[in-house]
């Protein structure tokens, strides 16, 4: 610091502080997350997942840092670099939580994602390589599908990517294994044209009832082939 306001700081001898802890409820950061969100009004606000990353920084969510940067996964979300925002984080920790844990998904979103997140700091490294390792294979699975798969309406559609991402990794998920083949592209197809799954991208996506739908149908379309 240059002298002055090292001046400064010698002067003052007291700095005043608030410690603010949550006592409940006590398997989430929901009131940090409130106060934090509330406190985040001067300059630039930030978005729910950088306030996230903040509260619930750990080992899994430097492994959502790893897989942000990897090529074949912007490749996938159509952006060479990294989001200004975090969005892109988002779409991966959306995705890794609805498989994980879709069973106790209730709306809103962002709470959902809030209390996963507060979860994945109790991940074992073991259990944060593995998901990594699927994530990964997921890509890798969509590899021969057509460049902007993912798109709608010239958008990345996150609710169709969680939904394929959870048809085509759940079997895998619940016997922890990985991925081995490819998506079967007229499945991947056959799903973007059916009319009951357009309907369910296109308003209320995060209701829990559409998100169960939603998936539901990914899960009954979505075909794997087997390693040659």
């Amino acid at each position: 610091l240059d002298k002055e306001t090292q001046i400064k700081f010698r002067l003052r001898r007291f700095l005043r502080t608030v410690v603010v802890r949550q006592n409940k409820p006590e398997d989430n950061g929901s009131s940090m997350f409130e106060i934090f969100n509330r406190l985040n009004t001067g300059g630039m606000s930030l978005t729910d997942q950088e306030i996230r990353a903040s509260l619930y920084y750990c080992d899994f969510y430097k492994m959502i840092d790893r897989l942000n940067n990897k090529d074949e996964w912007r490749k996938i979300i159509g952006q060479p670099t990294n989001e200004l925002h975090s969005k892109d984080m988002e779409v991966i920790l959306r995705a890794i939580a609805l498989l994980h844990d879709l069973d106790r998904y209730t709306p809103k979103m962002k709470y959902f994602l809030n209390a996963f997140s507060q979860k994945a700091k109790g991940f074992s490294d073991a259990h944060i390589q593995y998901l990594e390792i699927l994530f990964m294979s997921f890509v890798n699975a969509c590899s021969n599908l057509d460049e902007r798969a993912f798109f709608r309406n010239g958008r990345f559609s996150t609710s169709l990517f969680d939904a394929v991402f959870v048809a085509a990794c759940d079997t895998a998920f619940k016997t922890n294994k990985v991925l081995t083949g490819k998506i079967q592209k007229e499945s991947f197809s056959q799903l973007k044209e059916d009319d009951d799954f357009i309907a369910l991208l296109q308003s209320g996506t995060s209701s829990k009832e559409k998100t169960v739908k939603r998936i539901k149908i990914a899960k009954n379309v979505i075909k794997v082939s087997e390693e040659i």
